[in-house]
């Protein structure tokens, strides 16, 4: 854990659930936390509960599927703590229905989130990590999207394309010394 300490993590999603767990744990261990989601007020709660614990953490608000904020994120990043050693593409919608039912307005709002919103965090990441010549990438992706899941068409859609992005992004990175990590947790019925 050692090598963990004063390293820069960049986590989107992270106001609550698996985000907030990962921001937490990586201030925990001495890492500096840019915590990135749409909820302030929420975001604030997670900074003032890293901070009470001797951590050290900044907050921007961020919608991941405009390419502006990513980049704002990226640069809020670098402007506070001058690098970026891991960036975590947590934030995610998990969108289920049966085909029949479908909302086209949930489906454009899943791919949006699920894909351009780790599309753009894996650019935004590259192009500070190859000026760097290091770094990690993390792409919190799904059980779903390496196998259908009952009325989780749209999700599994969207981590199916998770999982091509993070299989060329792995081979295409290499050369970089950038090293791309796909997480699968695991859901019902698997």
């Amino acid at each position: 854990m050692n090598s963990l300490k004063n390293k820069v993590v960049v986590i989107t999603g992270a106001s609550k659930g698996l985000g907030r767990a990962l921001a937490i744990e990586y201030a925990g261990v001495g890492c500096k936390i840019v915590a990135a989601a749409r909820s302030l007020d929420k975001l604030e709660s997670l900074i003032n509960q890293i901070q009470r614990n001797g951590g050290t953490a900044i907050s921007v608000p961020t919608d991941i599927t405009k390419y502006q904020e990513i980049d704002f994120l990226s640069n809020s990043a670098l402007s506070s703590y001058k690098k970026i050693d891991i960036w975590i593409n947590n934030a995610g919608i998990l969108y289920e229905a049966p085909i029949e039912d479908v909302d086209p307005e949930e489906v454009k709002k899943t791919i949006e989130t699920n894909i351009y919103g780790t599309l753009f965090g894996c650019k935004a990441a590259v192009n500070v990590m190859k000026l760097q010549k290091t770094g990690q990438i993390i792409n919190i992706l799904s059980t779903s999207g390496l196998i259908g899941r009952k009325n989780q068409s749209v999700y599994c859609l969207t981590k199916w394309g998770g999982n091509g992005l993070h299989n060329s992004l792995k081979q295409e990175l290499l050369k970089y010394n950038i090293r791309v990590i796909a997480v699968y947790p695991g859901g019902y019925g698997y």
